[in-house]
């Protein structure tokens, strides 16, 4: 028996948690609950559904909240984290590019933001594991890789039922 049937969900951290929830709620993303310390204070952390049973959860830092953490000591975000970037896989990537250009997204050809994507099919980087990429930067400059596989890929190759 498999320990984990799927990853559940990624934490972030947000300066302007306002605004992340704007910008997530542009790439389909619902809020589907929030918490907060006390009734009516404004919340600190909020549920967002990517697809069923996939979620990213988004928690104000403490600094910038506008109702504290509950445990401030322990927000933080250290110079050495380890999460880099988180990717979402779509069906097709031209038409996902060109709904988010329509809700004033910009798409990137790579997370390093050295160019838009303005062609779909000039602009796309095909990676070496199957999938033609590319690149949103989130408001706290977190890099979301977007993916159309492209035939087998080495994660189909490798997916079995468990």
């Amino acid at each position: 028996m498999k320990l984990f049937k799927h990853l559940m969900h990624v934490t972030m951290f947000c300066n302007d948690i306002d605004k992340s929830i704007d910008y997530y709620g542009k790439l389909g993303f619902e809020v589907i609950f929030d918490m907060s310390e006390k009734p009516g204070d404004k919340p600190w952390n909020y549920y967002l559904r990517i697809a069923r049973g996939e979620y990213i959860e988004l928690q104000a830092l403490s600094s910038i909240a506008p109702s504290p953490h509950p445990s401030p000591e322990k927000v933080s975000s250290p110079p050495d984290r380890s999460l880099w970037h988180f990717g979402l896989e779509t069906d097709n990537l031209c038409i996902t590019i060109e709904s988010l250009r329509a809700k004033g997204i910009q798409v990137w050809k790579d997370p390093e933001k050295s160019g838009l994507v303005e062609d779909c099919d000039m602009d796309l980087h095909h990676s070496e594991d199957g999938y033609d990429v590319a690149w949103l930067i989130d408001p706290d400059g977190n890099p979301i890789e977007i993916m159309e596989p492209k035939g087998q890929t080495l994660q189909m190759k490798f997916e079995y039922d468990d």
